[in-house]
C-alpha cells in the first residue's frame, strides 16, 4: 500500500477490541457499490446533457440556415432576407454560447465523477489487493487517471475535439457571417465583407477556446487528490513526445 494510502487509512488499532480494525472495511464495501453506482449515473446523465443540447443547438444551426435560404430566394437576396439573417445570426449565436458553456461545465462535472469512481476503485485494490492485475482502468483520482481510462494522449489540438470546443467553432463562423453580413449591408465591398468575418472568426475562436482551456484549469482544484499517479505515467500521458528514461540512453 502506498504512502498516501496508509496515511488516510482510519488508525483503529487503539482502544479498539480485535477485529475491529477492518469493520469498518466490511462497512465500506456494503456501502461503496452503491456510491459507485451512482456516480456511473451520473456520468450518464452529464453525457446525455451534453449530447442533447449539442444535438439542439445544430438543429437550430440547420433549420435556421435552411430558412435562411428559403428567404433568399423568396426575397432575391433583398431586404427581407438581410433583415431576416441580422435576426437568426445573433440569436443562434446567443444560443451557441449558452450550449458552449453548459457543456463545457458538464464536461467538468463528468470529469470529477470519473475521478469519484477512481477512487472507489483504488479502494477495491486495497481490500482485495490480489484482484488488483484484472483491474485495466486506472485507480489514480487525478486528471491523468481519468485520461487513461479513457485512452486519451491529450495534445494541443485535443480541446477542438471535444463537443464543446466544437461547438465553439462553429459559432464562430455563425459570428463571422452574422457581422460579414452587417460590413455588407453598410455598403462595404466584398473584400471587406471577407477580411472582417475572417478576423471576427480568429477572435472569436480565440475566445472559446481560451474560455474552454480556463474552464477546465480552475476545474482541477475542486477535488483533493489523495491517489496521484506515479510520475512516469503522469509524464507519458501529459507528455506523450518526451522522451523515456530508456530513449535518454
Amino acid at each position: 500500500m502506498s504512502t498516501a494510502t496508509a496515511s488516510r487509512t482510519p488508525d483503529t488499532s487503539e482502544a479498539a477490541p480485535a477485529g475491529a480494525a477492518d469493520d469498518w472495511r466490511d462497512r465500506a464495501v456494503k456501502v461503496l457499490p452503491t456510491e459507485h453506482f451512482t456516480l456511473q449515473s451520473a456520468r450518464s446523465a452529464t453525457i446525455a446533457d451534453s449530447s442533447s443540447r449539442a444535438s439542439l443547438y445544430l438543429g437550430a444551426v440547420s433549420l435556421g440556415l435552411v430558412a435562411l435560404g428559403l428567404v433568399a430566394q423568396a426575397s432575391d437576396l433583398g431586404t427581407a432576407f438581410n433583415v431576416f439573417g441580422l435576426v437568426l445570426f445573433p440569436t443562434l449565436f446567443y444560443l451557441g454560447l449558452t450550449t458552449f458553456v453548459r457543456v463545457a461545465e458538464s464536461s467538468v462535472e463528468d470529469m470529477l465523477y470519473a475521478r469519484g469512481t477512481n477512487r472507489i476503485r483504488h479502494f477495491y485494490q486495497e481490500f482485495v489487493p490480489e484482484a488488483a492485475p484484472y483491474f485495466i482502468l486506472s485507480a489514480n483520482d487525478d486528471s491523468t487517471g481519468v485520461l487513461r481510462n479513457m485512452g486519451l494522449r491529450p495534445t494541443r489540438w485535443q480541446i477542438y475535439l471535444t463537443t464543446a470546443g466544437t461547438i465553439g467553432v462553429i459559432n464562430s463562423v455563425l459570428a463571422a457571417a452574422g457581422v460579414g453580413m452587417a460590413v455588407d449591408v453598410a455598403g462595404a465591398p466584398l473584400w471587406a465583407d471577407l477580411a472582417v468575418g475572417a478576423a471576427v472568426f480568429a477572435l472569436s475562436a480565440a475566445a472559446h477556446i481560451r474560455a474552454l482551456h480556463t474552464i477546465y484549469a480552475h476545474s482541477g482544484g475542486e477535488m483533493e487528490v489523495h491517489f496521484p499517479s506515479p510520475p512516469d505515467v503522469a509524464a507519458r500521458v501529459l507528455h506523450p513526445d518526451a522522451p523515456t528514461d530508456g530513449a535518454r540512453g
